[in-house]
């Protein structure tokens, strides 16, 4: 019999994702950048030493969807983004993000 592949086996399930997400990513485009997700469903980001925002994560349906509940600029639209995961292993993370147009964005873990 032949084997029933998934149409694309490199998307990682959610499950996965949740798994790998934790511990502190750098933005590969902004070093000074980095964000932490957190096993409770939290996260932090910052700039350099400067606790940037804060809020919660989950993973729904590939996408990582963070809301922010706090920021640490002035007049902040605290937002909520959803990012889709294009792949995701223990030290490199790709996603899509709708910010500003469609762009690709890599971070590796700390």
């Amino acid at each position: 019999g032949r084997m029933l592949l998934p149409a694309d086996r490199t998307q990682p399930s959610d499950e996965q994702i949740r798994h790998k997400i934790l511990g502190t990513w750098i933005l590969d485009d902004d070093h000074a950048k980095t964000i932490e997700h957190k096993p409770d469903g939290s996260f932090v980001t910052h700039e350099g030493t400067e606790l940037t925002a804060v809020g919660t994560w989950q993973v729904k349906d590939g996408f990582i969807v963070a809301t922010m509940t706090n920021a640490s600029w002035p007049n902040a639209i605290l937002e909520v983004e959803s990012n889709k995961v294009v792949s995701i292993d223990d030290y490199k993370l790709v996603v899509v993000t709708s910010q500003g147009g469609t762009n690709l964005v890599t971070a590796h873990k700390r």
